[in-house]
C-alpha cells in the first residue's frame, strides 16, 4: 500500500562530515560562551549574597521596631485594664458612673473599642458600650484558660465583645483580659486597625507581609489581602519558632510567596511579630546591576547560543518530521474507520492514500484505487441527496458530514457515514481532502427495525385503547338490563322471605357496582385524552363549582372548609372541576369518625408553576400506600368498607400528568393528609401527551411537586 507522502531520503555519507564540522564549531562557541558566563556568574553571585544579607538585616531591624511598638500598645492596654480594676471595688453592676469611667478610659486609649467586666460565669456586669450588661460573653472561658499577666484571645468577628447584630459585618477585635483574684475578669476589645496602621506605615511593598500572632500560633493581625493565615503551614511555627524566640529565615510562606522573614517574641506579652520582605523585591537592585553588567557579555553569549540552537533545532526538527511521518502512517494503518486522502491540486482530486480499514470495508486494494476519484464507490446510484451536499461543501471549501449508499467491490451495497475536511497550506489554499468513512449498515438496519417495532407498538396501544373504551361503554347496557330485571323480579315475586330479599339485594348490589366500575373506567380512559388548553382557567371558579356539587354532603357531615385564593392554571374548567371534586370527595369520604372534618384548600406559585394543596385531618395514609392509592381500582379502607370504585385518585393523576403536571400526597397515619398537584400557569412550552412526561416543564428542570415536598410536609405538620 502506498504511503500518503514519500519519506525523505536518507542522507548521503558526505553529510556526516558536515555534521561533525558543525558539532566542532558549536562546541567551540559554547565553550567560549561558558567561560564568559562563568566569570560573570561568580561576580553576580557575590553581589547576590550581599543583597540577601542586606535584606536579612533590614527585616531584623523592622521586626525589632514592630515588636517594640506592639510592646508599647499592649502596655497601654495593661495600664487601662489595671486602672479599671482599681475602680471596681465600689462599683455596682450597670452603675452609670462606672460606665462613664470606662468610656473615659477608652478616650485615653483610642485603639480600644470596648471594655467589659465579667464575673466567674462570664456574665457582663459593666460595659463601656452599655450594650451587654447581664448577658454572657462567649469568649470568657477561652480567655480564662490563657496564661500570663495579660490573657490574649483569638481574633473575633463583631463590632462589640460577645457578638451582636454586627457580627456578620467586617468588624474584628482582639479580646485582651486581666484576671482578678476573685475570678472577675476585665476584658478589652483591641482594634486590630491600630496595629494595621503601624504595619502600613512601614510601606514595605505589595508582596511583603507583616503579621502578629499569639505565641501558640493564632493569627491576630496581618497585611496582604486579608486572607486568614494558617500557622500549621507557616515555616515560622512549624520550624523556626521552636528553635529560637527570634531570628531570620528565608522560605516560601503559606500564600506561596518566597520571603526573607524576621520574627521576634515581645518582651512581656504572649505575642510574636514577623516581618517578611518579598525576596524578589529585595533582589530588584541586584537584578538591575546584573543586567547592566551582563548586557555586553550576554549579547555575545546569546549570539553564539542562538546560532547553536538554530543549527541543533534544524537537525532535530528534520529527524522529528521523519519520525512523525512514519508514525502517522502506522497510526492510520491501525484505525478501525476507513481513511482516504485526495490530492486537491491535481485534476479530479485523485486518491493518494487509503488505509487498511478502507480496504476491509470496500474490498478494494490500495493499488486498485490510488489515482482514481472516490466516486467509483457510488456505482450507478448517483442521484443521492448526500452527493449534492458533499459537492456544495467542497465547492465552498467547508467540512461536511453525509450518509451515502456505496457499493463494495463484489457489488453489495453498504451505508457509509462520510466526513470530509479540507487541508490548507500556509497561504490558505486547499491542498488535500481527508475523508473518514464508517460502515453504518448495521446501525441503519437496527434503526429500521426499531421504527417498525415502534409503529407496531403504537398500533397495539391504539387497539387496546379502542377495545377498553368499547368494553367499558357496551357492557354498561347489559348491566343496566340486569339491574332493571332484578328490580322487576323483586316486585313480581311480591313478598319474599329474608333470604330471598338478601339474595336479590346481593345480585342488585353487585350489578350496580359493576355498572359503577364500568362508568369510572370510561371516565379514566377519557381522562387520558385530555388536550392542553390554550388559555389558563381560574382555579377559584372550578373550586366554586366543585363545592356546589358537594354542598349536600358537606352540610350533612358538618365539614369545616377553609380556602385561600387560587391562581389560574392550564387546564380546562370541566376537568379542573372534576380534579378538585375528586380530591374533596376523597377528603370527605376518608374523614375520621372521632373529629369534625377540617379541609383546607390553598396554593403557592413558583415561577410559571402553581401548586394547589387540599389538606384534611382524616385517617391519614401509611407511607407504603402513598403511590398505590393513585393506581386505578385501588382502594384503602378504614374501619369498615367505603363507597367508591378506587378510580377517583387514578383519574386525578391522569388528568394532571396528561397536561404536564405532577400530583402526590404527604400524609401521616392518624393525623391527616395533604394531596397536592402542580400545573403550568401559562403555555410557556409545548405540551406532549403521555402520563408523567413532564410536558410544559423545561428539560432538566426538577419536578415542582418533588421540589416542594419538604415545604408542604412542614406546612401540613404545623397546621394539623
Amino acid at each position: 500500500m502506498a504511503a500518503p507522502f514519500p519519506l525523505i531520503a536518507k542522507r548521503a555519507p558526505g553529510r556526516l562530515y558536515g555534521r561533525r564540522l558543525v558539532f566542532a564549531i558549536v562546541a567551540s562557541g559554547v565553550g567560549s560562551a561558558m567561560m564568559v558566563a562563568l566569570t560573570l556568574a561568580l561576580t553576580l553571585n557575590g553581589m547576590h549574597r550581599q543583597a540577601i544579607e542586606g535584606g536579612r538585616d533590614t527585616t531584623a531591624n523592622l521586626a525589632r521596631s514592630v515588636a517594640d511598638a506592639a510592646d508599647r500598645s499592649m502596655q497601654a492596654v495593661d495600664v487601662a485594664l489595671t486602672s479599671v480594676t482599681d475602680l471596681l471595688a465600689d462599683a455596682q453592676p450597670g452603675d452609670p458612673a462606672f460606665s462613664n469611667a470606662l468610656s473615659q478610659k477608652l478616650s485615653y486609649a483610642p485603639h480600644l473599642r470596648q471594655i467589659v467586666v465579667v464575673d466567674r460565669q462570664g456574665v457582663v456586669r459593666h460595659d463601656s458600650a452599655r450594650r451587654h450588661i447581664g448577658l454572657t460573653v462567649s469568649s470568657h472561658a477561652d480567655l480564662r484558660a490563657r496564661t500570663g499577666r495579660l490573657k490574649v484571645g483569638a481574633l473575633a468577628s463583631g463590632r462589640f465583645l460577645g457578638g451582636d447584630s454586627d457580627a456578620g459585618q467586617t468588624y474584628t477585635y482582639i479580646p485582651v483580659a486581666r484576671l482578678l483574684e476573685d475570678g472577675t475578669m476585665v476584658i478589652a476589645a483591641v482594634n486590630p486597625q491600630h496595629f494595621e496602621s503601624i504595619f502600613d506605615a512601614l510601606e514595605l511593598g505589595r508582596r511583603s507581609r507583616v503579621a502578629m500572632f499569639r505565641h501558640d500560633g493564632a493569627p491576630l493581625v496581618w497585611t496582604q489581602g486579608g486572607a486568614p493565615l494558617r500557622p500549621e503551614d507557616e515555616p515560622l511555627f512549624t520550624t523556626h519558632l521552636k528553635a529560637s524566640e527570634f531570628g531570620t529565615f528565608e522560605g516560601v510562606d503559606s500564600d506561596g510567596i518566597e520571603r526573607i522573614t524576621s520574627y521576634r517574641m515581645t518582651m512581656a506579652w504572649p505575642l510574636v511579630v514577623s516581618v517578611g520582605l518579598d525576596r524578589g523585591a529585595v533582589l530588584t537592585p541586584w537584578r538591575t546591576t546584573s543586567w547592566a553588567l551582563a548586557a555586553p557579555a550576554g549579547a555575545m553569549v546569546a549570539f553564539v547560543l542562538v546560532l547553536t540552537a538554530l543549527l541543533a533545532r534544524a537537525v532535530v526538527r528534520r529527524a522529528r518530521d521523519e519520525e512523525a511521518l512514519a508514525l502517522s502512517d502506522r497510526a492510520l494503518a491501525t484505525v478501525s474507520n476507513g481513511v482516504i486522502i485526495c490530492d486537491a491540486t491535481q485534476p479530479d482530486s485523485p486518491l493518494i492514500y487509503v488505509n487498511p480499514a478502507f480496504e476491509r470495508t470496500t474490498g478494494y486494494q490500495a493499488d486498485e484505487v490510488l489515482g482514481r476519484n472516490p466516486r467509483f464507490l457510488h456505482g450507478q446510484d448517483t442521484a443521492q441527496d448526500g452527493l449534492a451536499l458533499i459537492q456544495a461543501a467542497l465547492s465552498a471549501g467547508d467540512e461536511v458530514d453525509s450518509v451515502l449508499r456505496n457499493y463494495r467491490k463484489d457489488g453489495t451495497p453498504f451505508w457509509n457515514e462520510l466526513s470530509i475536511g479540507p487541508v490548507r497550506d500556509g497561504a490558505g489554499k486547499i491542498t488535500h481532502y481527508v475523508g473518514v468513512q464508517r460502515d453504518i449498515t448495521e446501525r441503519i438496519a437496527a434503526e429500521g427495525r426499531l421504527r417498525a417495532s415502534l409503529a407496531e407498538l403504537a398500533r397495539t396501544h391504539d387497539d387496546l385503547e379502542r377495545f377498553s373504551e368499547i368494553l367499558a361503554h357496551h357492557l354498561q347496557e347489559p348491566v343496566r338490563q340486569v339491574v332493571s330485571y332484578l328490580q322487576l323480579l323483586e316486585r313480581h315475586l311480591g313478598e319474599l322471605d329474608g333470604d330471598g330479599r338478601e339474595f336479590i339485594g346481593f345480585a342488585t348490589g353487585g350489578a350496580l357496582r359493576l355498572k359503577s366500575l364500568l362508568s369510572d373506567a370510561q371516565l379514566y380512559l377519557e381522562a387520558g385524552r385530555a388536550e392542553a388548553p390554550k388559555h389558563p382557567v381560574s382555579a377559584d371558579s372550578a373550586l366554586d363549582t366543585a363545592l356546589a356539587q358537594l354542598r349536600g354532603r358537606i352540610v350533612a357531615i358538618g365539614a369545616d372548609i377553609r380556602r385561600q385564593p387560587l391562581p389560574s392554571v392550564m387546564m380546562d374548567k370541566a376537568r379542573l372541576t372534576q380534579l378538585l371534586h375528586a380530591l374533596l370527595d376523597n377528603a370527605l369520604e376518608h374523614r375520621h369518625p372521632d373529629r369534625v372534618p377540617h379541609i383546607r384548600i390553598e396554593a403557592s406559585e413558583d415561577g410559571d408553576i402553581a401548586t394547589i394543596r387540599v389538606t384534611d385531618n382524616g385517617f391519614g395514609i401509611a407511607a407504603q400506600y402513598h403511590e398505590r392509592i393513585f393506581r386505578v381500582f385501588e382502594r384503602l379502607s378504614h374501619h369498615g368498607g367505603r363507597r367508591g370504585t378506587g378510580t377517583g385518585l387514578a383519574i386525578a393523576r391522569r388528568l394532571v400528568e396528561q397536561l404536564g403536571g405532577q400530583i402526590g400526597v404527604i400524609s401521616e397515619e392518624g393525623v391527616g393528609s395533604t394531596f397536592f398537584f402542580s400545573l403550568p400557569t401559562r403555555p410557556a412550552a409545548p405540551y406532549s401527551a403521555g402520563a408523567g412526561t413532564g410536558a410544559g416543564f423545561s428539560p432538566g428542570r426538577s419536578s415542582p411537586a418533588a421540589a416542594t415536598t419538604e415545604a408542604i410536609a412542614a406546612s401540613s405538620a404545623n397546621s394539623q
